[in-house]
């Protein structure tokens, strides 16, 4: 008897958890990544970070807006497209029904030299500078600056563009997105 009761009292457990997990399950996030580069025009096909910002938010789940009928529609808004302000990534968020705008910028043109001690010093390029920007919210979720040289004590880790994309969107996963 105990044993009837037992399974009885495990099969309406398993019974009424089972529809909670299937109703619970994440919608993804729609994201559009706008250029980084100030120079660059629509299909921006030689803005590196845009890319790989797009690559990592695709390997991590999130859909990424990327047809031509949003990008006609924010390419006829007549705003600047890089860098934009937080007022531009909530009417471009809201004009393609994006949940998240990515939106920075980089100038690699201008690097710092630092000194280590009396002899030594490193290249350092400008770190890319990515701000995430949530349409419900109304607020920026993310803002981040990445370098390509992580410095840890003595010890220093060169990243490519992947690597800071999976980062960021690694970032924005853990943010519950």
């Amino acid at each position: 008897m105990k044993q009837v009761i037992f399974l009885l009292i495990n099969l309406l457990t398993f019974i009424t958890i089972l529809p909670q997990t299937e109703s619970s399950k994440k919608i993804p996030t729609s994201i559009i990544v706008m250029p980084f580069e100030p120079e660059e025009h629509y299909p921006f096909n030689i803005d590196e970070i845009r890319f790989s910002l797009t690559n990592g938010f695709i390997r991590r789940g999130f859909i990424v807006i990327n047809d031509e009928m949003s990008w006609s529609k924010i390419l006829d808004y007549n705003e600047r497209l890089y860098n934009i302000n937080d007022e531009t990534a909530d009417s471009v968020s809201s004009l393609v029904g994006a949940d998240l705008i990515v939106y920075g910028n980089i100038n690699f043109r201008s690097a710092k030299s630092r000194s280590i001690g009396l002899y030594s010093s490193y290249y350092s390029p400008t770190p890319i500078l990515i701000k995430i920007y949530d349409r419900k919210k109304k607020s920026l979720v993310l803002y981040e600056r990445m370098e390509f040289l992580q410095r840890e004590g003595v010890s220093t880790t060169n990243l490519t563009i992947n690597d800071i994309a999976d980062k960021i969107a690694i970032m924005i996963t853990q943010l519950g997105y």
